[in-house]
């Protein structure tokens, strides 16, 4: 077919000397050369910059906050664990941590990303925590009886 024959099936501007008009008479091939070129040195620069950084894996800034994260995800697990076993001083203390914290993180300079969000995190899941204690010891008790009665 018309297709296969005589590369028919590529661009009219691979066909007639390679080049786009558009893209200034540079082949295709040579600006996706040059995109992954500008990504890699994007990333490169950024890797560096984050490495450089005052609150960078070089600093303990930087390693308190990421193993943190280890607290949040346990209180997430928790989320499976019935209500009975969940622990008021605990989740009192996770969301305080969380706020406190959080407030803090947003008045440091140089900002530290990374403390923020595992403190919001930390203050999320424990008002998640205390809010199914409370609903189940307070608001669904409260339900049983007035069904009982």
């Amino acid at each position: 077919g018309p297709l296969l024959g005589n590369a028919s099936h590529m661009p009219w501007w691979e066909r007639e000397g390679g080049t786009d008009p558009w893209l200034g008479g540079m082949s295709w091939s040579w600006w996706w050369t040059y995109a992954h070129f500008v990504v890699a040195m994007s990333f490169a620069s950024r890797a560096q910059a984050l490495w450089n950084h005052p609150a960078g894996p070089k600093t303990i800034h930087f390693w308190a906050p990421t193993f943190k994260w280890g607290i949040s995800f346990a209180n997430i697990a928790d989320f499976q664990r019935p209500v009975e076993r969940v622990s008021y001083p605990q989740q009192v203390a996770v969301t305080a941590t969380g706020v406190i914290w959080t407030r803090y993180s947003t008045q440091i300079r140089p900002a530290n990303y990374n403390l923020l969000s595992v403190n919001l995190f930390m203050a999320l899941t424990g008002m998640y925590q205390l809010q199914r204690k409370l609903r189940a010891d307070y608001v669904d008790k409260s339900e049983g009886k007035a069904a009982v009665a």
